[in-house]
């Protein structure tokens, strides 16, 4: 009976999880278009509310734990393993006074409502997994964007997802977060010897949501 009802939380939620982001998407591209770039951002963010939120049709809880309270005054790069697609909503909607911007595999910028059109609009590093080169140019792209425009980046370093069912990590690619560093030199650096904030996913896979915690904290680097 539980599993029964596990499946049918799901494909409630996934029903949810796909109306959100098609009707957000229209709204991003009237947001954009007609009222700019703050009007996106908030659309975005209340997209990413939305799906975040959604997971109590589920059953799930979200908990956000953030220690010290981070500065608005400079850019923050923030570092973080990668478990599941649902890691993105929390993190752009309880970073939302950062502006996450994130650095992003080339092929999500088409084909997904909502989530590709942001990815193309709010500034984020495009890159392609083959070509280092292309990757490295468009990560300091994005250094340079945070630095002049006060924003904040997003960098999963180990360059995909966390398999593990232990939540193991990858050894991290230190290229990306490289460049980050040298290419926005003002970046927070509060107690932190590389200037970054390391944020921990726990249980945030989909097999069956219902149960499932979501937990994010931060720790020093």
């Amino acid at each position: 009976m539980k599993k029964l009802l596990d499946y049918l939380l799901s494909s409630i939620y996934l029903l949810y999880f796909g109306l959100v982001l098609c009707i957000f998407h229209v709204a991003q591209v009237v947001a954009f278009n007609v009222f700019g770039r703050p009007a996106h951002k908030r659309t975005v963010d209340w997209m990413n509310a939305s799906i975040a939120y959604g997971w109590y049709l589920t059953g799930s809880t979200i908990r956000f734990t953030q220690q010290p309270n981070l500065p608005t005054d400079r850019p923050i790069i923030f570092v973080a393993n990668h478990q599941s697609m649902f890691d993105i909503s929390p993190i752009i909607w309880f970073l939302r006074r950062h502006t996450p911007t994130f650095v992003s595999k080339v092929e999500l910028a088409h084909g997904i409502p909502g989530v590709s059109y942001n990815l193309r609009k709010s500034g984020a590093a495009l890159i392609d997994r083959k070509d280092p080169k292309q990757a490295i140019v468009e990560i300091a792209r994005l250094g340079k964007l945070i630095q002049q425009n006060n924003l904040s980046a997003m960098i999963f370093p180990e360059g995909t997802r966390t398999r593990s069912a232990t939540g193991e990590m990858r050894p991290f690619v230190t290229g990306g977060v490289a460049t980050l560093l040298k290419r926005a030199p003002m970046r927070l650096s509060y107690r932190l010897p590389f200037g970054a904030r390391v944020t921990s996913i726990q249980k945030a896979y989909f097999r069956s949501p219902r149960f499932q915690k979501c937990r994010g904290r931060y720790y020093p680097a």
